[in-house]
């Protein structure tokens, strides 16, 4: 028990002595460090100084460049607060601005329709956009069209009494189109030429008054020829081509050479439609193109009518002709005396009857081209 406790004490003395040792160790070398700074705190060693220098002078330099980021994004923010204060000031004039036009608006749109209401006539329910507009001694209005012995207003004697205001107001306010589903709103010379090409106006079937004769928008003629139109071939025969121009059609008609017959409608380029009519004047058999537009609008356009014998497509037994299509509007009796006119001794060659049947047929081609002058 004695030797192990002086084997435990003789372990202890040695861990103490190791320890003050390397306590000695690290004294002398902190002693040796603080050598090398003097009294104000500088660095003796010239390694130690020139690091330490240069250390200081980053620390300047980076601390500079921090600065004058700094002040930058405060001037940043100053002229974004500026900017702020300008565009909240230029929206509340422009919210200005706008809610001054619409009370305009709404004051001038009112204004006229007033006055759009006194002119119009009371008869036949329009606006005149001609003179004289005629005036009862009451001041009641009426077109020149609708004048009669008495006022429709009032029954008064009308005389031949003129509104000069009237005339005034009505070559001065804008006139909405009167035509149903047309929001256009334009000037009286504007208006009266949009009359005529308005594609909501209303106008005929094409197809000849015997077999149709309904009148409509010109924007759903197509679609009424399409599906339902009596006088028209399309909704019963809708396998055809009516699309891909040139257009090759096989006629079929019994006992003989085509008489009156009904028609077919074209679409060229998926936006411009057209009409082939077939029609017998007299002695003559008549193939006619209507466009379905106004007359400045079949001036664009070029159409080659072609009948043939099928089969003899480029030899004697065709007759063509090239012109520019008729207008939508044409009455029917002129559309049939414009066309290609084939006599009865052409058109029986060209229509052949088939071996095996009592019909005759040919071939018609439609072609159309933008007129080369536009």
């Amino acid at each position: 028990l004695l030797q192990e406790k002086m084997s435990e004490t003789f372990e202890d003395k040695s861990n103490n002595n190791d320890a003050e040792l390397s306590n000695k160790a690290n004294l002398k070398e902190c002693k040796q460090q603080a050598q090398d700074v003097d009294e104000n705190g500088d660095v003796k060693s010239e390694t130690g100084s020139d690091d330490y220098n240069n250390y200081k002078k980053g620390n300047d330099f980076q601390w500079s460049k921090m600065k004058e980021f700094l002040d930058k994004i405060a001037q940043l923010e100053k002229e974004k607060d500026v900017l702020i204060k300008d565009r909240d000031s230029t929206a509340e004039d422009r919210d200005a601005i706008t809610k001054s036009l619409s009370a305009l608006e709404q004051k001038y749109t009112g204004l006229t329709s007033k006055l759009h209401d006194q002119i119009e006539c009371p008869v036949c329910l329009e606006f005149p956009t001609s003179g004289p507009i005629y005036s009862c001694p009451n001041g009641h209005l009426v077109c020149s069209n609708c004048k009669d012995a008495n006022c429709p207003t009032c029954r008064g004697k009308m005389f031949n009494g003129k509104s000069l205001l009237a005339i005034t107001v009505m070559e001065n306010i804008e006139h909405k189109c009167k035509f149903e589903e047309c929001e256009e709103i334009l000037p009286l010379e504007k208006y009266k030429l949009h009359l005529k090409s308005c594609p909501h106006r209303l106008v005929f079937c094409p197809a000849r008054t015997a077999f149709c004769g309904k009148k409509m928008p010109l924007n759903k003629v197509y679609d009424h020829i399409s599906k339902e139109c009596k006088g028209s071939w399309n909704h019963e025969m809708p396998d055809l081509n009516y699309e891909n121009f040139p257009v090759r059609l096989t006629h079929k008609s019994l006992n003989g050479p085509p008489r009156n017959s009904r028609g077919f409608a074209l679409r060229w380029e998926d936006v411009h439609h057209l009409y082939l009519h077939i029609d017998n004047v007299l002695d003559f058999t008549v193939f006619s193109v209507q466009l379905f537009g106004d007359v400045e609008q079949c001036k664009k356009f070029t159409v080659e009518v072609a009948v043939y014998r099928l089969g003899h497509e480029k030899n004697n037994y065709v007759q063509k002709l090239t012109s520019e299509p008729l207008p939508i509007d044409i009455d029917q009796e002129i559309r049939k005396q414009n066309g290609l006119t084939i006599g009865s001794i052409h058109m029986e060659k060209i229509a052949r009857k088939q071996k095996n049947g009592d019909e005759y047929e040919f071939g018609i081609g439609v072609d159309v081209k933008r007129s080369p002058d536009l």
